[in-house]
C-alpha cells in the first residue's frame, strides 16, 4: 500500500476487491464455522457444536498482508507487482478469545 502513496498510485480496483473477499472469508470461519470449501460447496450452516468466535475489533493494525515471494520482487516497479500477485490476507487481532 505504501508503495502506490509513495508512488501516487491509486490502488488497483482487483486488489481493493480482493481484500474484501479474503477479509469475509477471514469471519466466515470463525464466527459461521464455514470454510472456503463449505461456501464452494454452498453450505450455509456450521458443523454441529461450532461455537461462534466474533472479532469485535478489525481495523487496519490486524489486517496482514502477506505476499508470495517478497525477496523475488522488484517494489520499485509498480506495474509488475500489480501483474505479479495478491497478497494471502490475514486477519489478526484474536488474543484473549476463549472458550
Amino acid at each position: 500500500m505504501e508503495q502506490y502513496s509513495l508512488a501516487r498510485r491509486t490502488v488497483p480496483e482487483l486488489f481493493v476487491w480482493h481484500v474484501i473477499e479474503q477479509l469475509s472469508r477471514a469471519v466466515c470461519y470463525p464466527g459461521l464455522g464455514l470454510t472456503p470449501r463449505n461456501l464452494k460447496n454452498g453450505e450455509t450452516r456450521a458443523e454441529a457444536g461450532w461455537t461462534p468466535i466474533v472479532h469485535r475489533d478489525i481495523n487496519a493494525s490486524s489486517i496482514y498482508l502477506e505476499f508470495p515471494n517478497p525477496s523475488d520482487s522488484d517494489w520499485g516497479e509498480l506495474e509488475e507487482i500489480d501483474k505479479q500477485c495478491l497478497p494471502r490476507v490475514i486477519l489478526g487481532g484474536f488474543e484473549g478469545v476463549g472458550g
